[in-house]
């Protein structure tokens, strides 16, 4: 038996199939279908456009779409695993994610281009490492916060943590290893 990626992508013949599922779905555009599942829209093009995108994602947008994920994946010689109970992402993630002391960010608005650029430096170009430098109270946290809960279905952990009152390091270890340990 081969073992099948951990990425999916639709089968070039589908792809118009999976457009119209979303125009079908009351979708009018991959924006407003990204923001309603929760993914980034670097993702959900990818997916409408028949580039490999997460197991999961591929999962959850078919979900949302109603469409059967095993009647549209390109497989190549990969064999199909077992069915298993799909989860939201939203489920998947929550047992992911240990957001420590991250602030509310539930009422927070505007920032578009900033939150794109982030988004796009993070997600499409893969940059691991990014400074948001700016006087104090202007809202950085309140952005990289927002940012990162809109992006985290794109990573396998998310772990929040502040600088302001610093934990040592073996404390933090003692924190985070089991948190990570569980989910393996």
């Amino acid at each position: 038996m081969l073992r099948m990626s951990r990425s999916l992508k639709v089968r070039p013949e589908c792809l118009e199939n999976v457009r119209l599922a979303l125009k079908r779905n009351g979708f009018s555009s991959q924006k407003s279908f990204s923001e309603e599942i929760g993914l980034a829209l670097a993702t959900v093009s990818k997916f409408f456009t028949g580039k490999a995108v997460n197991y999961s994602n591929f999962l959850e947008i078919c979900l949302k779409l109603g469409l059967d994920w095993q009647a549209i994946v390109e497989l190549g010689n990969a064999v199909l695993p077992a069915p298993a109970p799909v989860k939201s992402s939203l489920e998947i993630v929550n047992k992911r994610c240990d957001w420590g002391e991250a602030i509310d960010v539930s009422a927070f608005y505007g920032r578009t281009t900033e939150l794109n650029t982030l988004q796009q430096w993070i997600v499409d170009k893969g940059s691991r490492l990014v400074a948001v430098l700016r006087m104090g109270g202007i809202g950085k946290t309140a952005l990289v916060a927002h940012l990162a809960q809109k992006i985290q279905t794109e990573f396998e952990y998310v772990i929040w943590r502040s600088l302001r009152n610093a934990l040592s390091l073996e404390t933090l270890l003692a924190e985070l290893v089991p948190f990570v340990s569980a989910l393996r």
